[in-house]
């Protein structure tokens, strides 16, 4: 059995180091083994993801266009389907809730997050919905593409030997951030409060939903609509990056 069955990786997947014969049965290399920070065999046998999930999301990853791919293979970045965040992983997330929810909320009410500096970006099957109960996760696609988004702005960050940690801190990115979020007054600041956060987390979080939007379907669905009007010049040096046409620029302008 492959100790990464339920981790998707962009790129290669790792191969652990071989167990000596005497100590196979106990898999001791195998449990210490962490690729890029991540704790592959414990993420494998926790997650309780349904195996067609897990072949969905597989599906998913296989269509993210080239170039964004193979700045996240680089990276070493892994997508991993869960049941739901808090039974499945909690021994990663620590306490609280995710960035930009209530806190007092726990991670029953997310459907995924990015962690480990992007390398593990977590997709549930199931979320919790106020009043409802837990349900089935109805946007498991634009979820993956906002959890992924997050990732691709740290990894393209590395890949440029930025001095940054993410690509959403740029200058050029900032501006467009701060030109396409000045004109929001009254309901539109509570609307996209989400992305408006301070200290760079509604920066990231733009970043994030315009990589999603760019995949067809953004983590809340009617981004997919709202964000070509709303955050156009954020869209677009994040739909140039995934094209690869802003890195060629950036290129020619280091030259």
């Amino acid at each position: 059995m492959s100790i990464t069955k339920k981790l998707i990786w962009l790129g290669d997947e790792p191969i652990p180091p071989a167990e000596p014969r005497f100590l196979s049965y106990f898999q001791w290399r195998h449990k210490r083994f962490r690729p890029f920070t991540l704790p592959v065999r414990r993420l494998n046998m926790t997650s309780m993801a349904k195996a067609e999930t897990v072949e969905a999301m597989r599906q998913l990853v296989n269509n993210i266009p080239p170039y964004p791919r193979r700045v996240m293979a680089q990276y070493g970045v892994a997508v991993l389907p869960v049941h739901d965040l808090w039974d499945d992983t909690h021994y990663m997330l620590g306490w609280g809730g995710g960035r930009g929810h209530d806190r007092k909320d726990g991670y029953d009410y997310i459907g995924g997050i990015c962690t480990n500096d992007g390398h593990l970006a977590v997709v549930a099957e199931t979320v919790r919905v106020r009043d409802r109960g837990w349900m089935a996760q109805e946007n498991i696609e634009g979820i993956i593409w906002h959890e992924l988004g997050h990732s691709f702005d740290r990894a393209l960050a590395a890949w440029l030997g930025l001095a940054l940690e993410v690509f959403s801190l740029t200058p050029e990115f900032r501006q467009a951030w701060l030109e396409d979020t000045s004109v929001f007054v009254g309901s539109y600041r509570s609307q996209f409060s989400y992305y408006l956060q301070p200290d760079g987390a509604g920066e990231s979080e733009a970043f994030a939903e315009c990589f999603a939007v760019t995949q067809g379907k953004g983590g809340l669905a009617s981004n997919s609509k709202d964000f070509p009007e709303h955050f156009p010049r954020c869209l677009a040096i994040v739909r140039a990056l995934v094209d690869k046409a802003w890195v060629d620029k950036a290129c020619v302008d280091k030259a």
